[in-house]
């Protein structure tokens, strides 16, 4: 057995460095603008190219660029861009945001009509017509009813979170091997047969079809759901883009459709069932742009992976896969426990590798408040569209409307007014402190600035003001202008997982952001589950007490921004081995700037 087994890990190793010689090692890690002429001039001979330039490309304009690498799945377009894949993903996102609100009151008639079948011994046909009138009849806004749906989102947001977080690295991982195509088209299968289901628990003549709900959130959850999706495309962009500010720019070209399309989704449900007084409508609309979004992938999208590429990884997985059977023969049952815990890479985020401690006190504190913000952020939303139905009796295209509206308050503000607000913070910053004569250029300072933590404090003081609003609000037009007012704070978690990438040297950036990203999806599962519990729970007699909460959550975040340590001088790690890198980076200091690093306060005293 042991024999067999080293045979076939010899047959492994030999495969992996057939497919991966040092001279493709280079090519394939080294980045193109790195290597050597003979390198570059290898590359162009093995694609056929008779001319070789030997000028290293840039990412600036007017420089000369990288060529992609190899050949690429044959479809209409031959050349992989992000703008293959923008369009599309406006489908997709326009879907996702557009169902928000339709699913909920689905829920709720659902219930409703289980209700007063069992208390009045209706016919059940009665009750059903109004899912499909894209209203909840006034009869249903009801504690006991609210309660009943607000808990069946609860464990239906729980299914889906938990396989999410499961997984959205399983299916990421997979696309490295068979490609970004079919791993997105695999993710988007998904959703579309949730969606299927949902469509069938509202047509059903059962009374308890609400369980299908259920069904609904697994299929959803297991192909890796919207964040997979979302995860994809990401590497797409990345595939498709060279470093530097051209994949920044891209990233923020995906953000600005994702939230762009989430904004205008629930807009067009509304009018959608406002025109054809059907609830379902927007759900038969958005399989067909499902539909077209994976014809586009399979038709139109090129492969943005090279067939070597994907087998270089095949190999290497299952390299992994051998060293792994290989390792569990040998391992003791407190080694296996330890490999089962997923919680692992969050230590990332309190790094013990000779990291100084003000560091990671700081990267604690930071990723503590990115945890409170982003679960805020995912439960507000399903909250807020159930409050305002339950104490304003809206339906489906009030709510649509509602969801839309912050929407583009959290476009306006991610897209327009936060690099305004960072440029006014910049400049007010750098003239008090050079005023004072404390001023330390940006690129001595390791770890959060003055401005950074100026973004998260007032962006945790305008949440704290929205939710006394909300408090306090009886209207529904005030009730609009605080959800709009509570999502000017969305510059919040983004500024807040940027100051956490600041405190991780380059090497170790893809450790944090993936600890950030399990964070997420912790976030995911327990803040819709906790926010959902409590307002099944109060519901009859006070159904404001979530915006206690709320509140209570930002003012803990406001409070947390005072530990932070800003301004941090002398390196990330304790021998200074970075300080170096930092340097190398951003090439000779300036000689009217400090060439010493400066210590802090604290470490002063």
């Amino acid at each position: 057995m042991a024999s067999q087994f080293d045979t076939q890990f010899a047959v492994a190793q030999e495969e992996a460095a057939a497919l991966l010689s040092p001279e493709e090692e280079l090519i394939v890690e080294e980045p193109f603008h790195q290597r050597p002429s003979e390198d570059i001039a290898a590359v162009a001979a093995k694609n056929g190219s008779s001319e070789v330039s030997v000028q290293p490309y840039t990412d600036e304009p007017g420089r000369p660029q990288a060529p992609l690498a190899n050949e690429t799945s044959a479809t209409t377009m031959k050349k992989p861009s992000i703008y293959s894949l923008l369009i599309p993903f406006a489908l997709f996102t326009v879907t996702f945001g557009g169902n928000i609100a339709p699913k909920i009151n689905i829920v709720l008639s659902l219930v409703c009509r289980e209700y007063f079948a069992e208390q009045d011994s209706m016919s059940s046909s009665s009750p059903l017509m109004r899912v499909f009138a894209g209203d909840v009849e006034d009869r249903c806004q009801i504690p006991a009813i609210h309660e009943k749906s607000a808990r069946i989102n609860m464990w239906v947001g729980l299914v889906t979170g938990l396989l999410g977080a499961l997984s959205t690295a399983k299916v990421a991982g997979l696309s490295d091997r068979i490609g970004r195509r079919p791993a997105l088209i695999i993710a988007l299968l998904g959703p579309f047969v949730s969606d299927c289901i949902i469509i069938t628990a509202a047509r059903s003549s059962n009374l308890k079809s609400y369980n299908l709900m259920y069904l609904s959130s697994f299929f959803d959850g297991v192909s890796g759901s919207f964040i997979g999706g979302v995860a994809i495309c990401h590497s797409f962009a990345t595939d498709c883009t060279p470093p530097g500010h051209q994949r920044a720019a891209a990233f923020g070209k995906f953000h600005g459709v994702l939230f762009f399309g989430m904004a205008l989704g629930p807009s067009l449900a509304s009018m959608l069932i406002q025109t054809t007084g059907n609830g379902l409508s927007f759900f038969y609309v958005g399989l067909a742009m499902q539909i077209l979004f994976l014809l586009i992938i399979f038709f139109f999208v090129p492969e943005s992976l090279t067939r070597e590429r994907m087998a270089q990884a095949k190999a290497s997985y299952k390299l992994g896969q051998l060293r792994a059977q290989q390792t569990r023969q040998n391992m003791t049952w407190r080694a296996a426990f330890a490999r089962l815990n997923i919680l692992q890479p969050l230590g990332a985020l309190y790094p013990n590798d000779g990291t100084r401690p003000i560091i990671r006190r700081n990267m604690a504190l930071l990723a503590t408040i990115d945890l409170l913000s982003v679960g805020n952020t995912l439960s507000e939303m399903l909250v807020m569209v159930m409050y305002s139905e339950f104490t304003f009796h809206w339906s489906s295209v009030e709510s649509g409307y509602y969801v839309t509206v912050v929407g583009v308050t959290r476009v306006t503000v991610l897209l327009v007014l936060l690099p305004n607000v960072l440029q006014f913070f910049r400049s007010y910053v750098e003239k008090r402190d050079k005023a004072r004569g404390t001023w330390v250029p940006d690129h001595q300072i390791f770890g959060a600035t003055d401005v950074d933590v100026l973004v998260i404090r007032c962006s945790a003081m305008v949440a704290i003001f929205a939710f006394i609003l909300f408090m306090l609000t009886s209207k529904p037009m005030l009730f609009l202008v605080c959800g709009s007012l509570a999502n000017l704070a969305g510059a919040l978690a983004p500024s807040t997982e940027a100051s956490i990438s600041k405190h991780a040297p380059r090497k170790n950036t893809g450790k944090v952001l993936g600890a950030i990203g399990l964070s997420h999806s912790i976030a995911r599962v327990i803040a819709p589950t906790m926010y959902l519990s409590l307002y099944s729970a109060t519901i009859s007699w006070f159904p404001k007490i979530v915006f206690v909460l709320y509140l209570t959550i930002f003012v803990v975040i406001f409070m947390l921004t005072f530990a932070v340590h800003t301004n941090i001088t002398g390196g990330l790690m304790v021998d200074g081995s970075d300080i170096a890198e930092r340097e190398q980076e951003h090439g000779m200091v300036h000689p009217d700037e400090p060439s010493t690093p400066l210590a802090t306060t604290e470490e002063q005293a």
